[in-house]
C-alpha cells in the first residue's frame, strides 16, 4: 500500500502533524510532500493531507490539490487556533469534504489544537476587546500556546496506525 502525507502549513503547526503521522505509517512505501514547495503530486493509494483551518474549512491551496487527486483513499487532519471539540470538527469535515473527489474514498479526519501565531494573536485580541470577548480570546490565546503538544502527537500517530490497519 502506498501513502502520502501532504500538508500546506503556515505556522509550522501542521507540519509537526504531518511529520507525526509520517513516522507512523509505514517507512518502505510512504512519502512526505510540502503542498507549499510545489513540485509533481506523489502518486499513491492512501493520502493523508493536513492544512491549517482558515475560517472553518481549507485553503483554496488544498481545494486545487484535490482536483488534482485523481480516486485513492482520503485521510484529512488538521490544526486549529480553537478548541478542536468534536462539533468544530463535524463542522470542518462538512465544509471540506464537499471538495474531495468524487471516486475518492473519505476514510476521517483528525484534528488538534495549534498555537496561533503572534499576527494573528493580535488580530483576535483587538476582536475581543470590540465584542467584549476579550478574557476568553486570552484564555484561548494562552491554551493554544503549548499546542500541538504531546499528547497531539500521540493522538496523531493513533490516527495514522488507525486508518493503516483500516485498509
Amino acid at each position: 500500500m502506498k501513502y502520502v502525507v501532504m500538508y500546506q502549513s503556515k505556522s509550522g503547526n501542521t507540519e509537526k502533524i504531518a511529520e507525526e503521522i509520517y513516522q507512523n505509517l509505514p517507512e518502505w512505501d510512504t512519502d512526505i510532500y510540502d503542498i507549499d514547495k510545489g513540485g509533481e503530486i506523489p502518486l499513491a493509494e492512501v493520502y493523508f493531507i493536513g492544512f491549517g483551518v482558515q475560517r472553518g474549512t481549507c485553503s483554496m491551496e488544498i481545494i486545487n490539490l484535490f482536483e488534482k487527486i485523481k480516486g485513492g483513499k482520503i485521510a484529512l487532519f488538521a490544526t486549529c487556533g480553537s478548541c478542536p471539540t468534536d462539533h468544530y470538527k463535524k463542522q470542518i469535515e462538512s465544509a471540506v469534504q464537499v471538495w474531495l473527489p468524487e471516486d475518492s474514498d473519505y476514510l476521517g479526519m483528525f484534528l488538534c489544537q495549534g498555537k496561533i501565531e503572534k499576527e494573528m494573536r493580535q488580530s483576535m485580541l483587538n476582536q475581543g476587546e470590540i465584542s467584549g470577548y476579550a478574557d476568553s480570546i486570552r484564555q484561548l490565546l494562552d491554551e493554544s500556546e503549548s499546542h500541538p503538544d504531546e499528547e497531539d502527537f500521540a493522538a496523531a500517530a493513533a490516527f495514522a496506525k488507525k486508518i493503516a490497519e483500516q485498509i
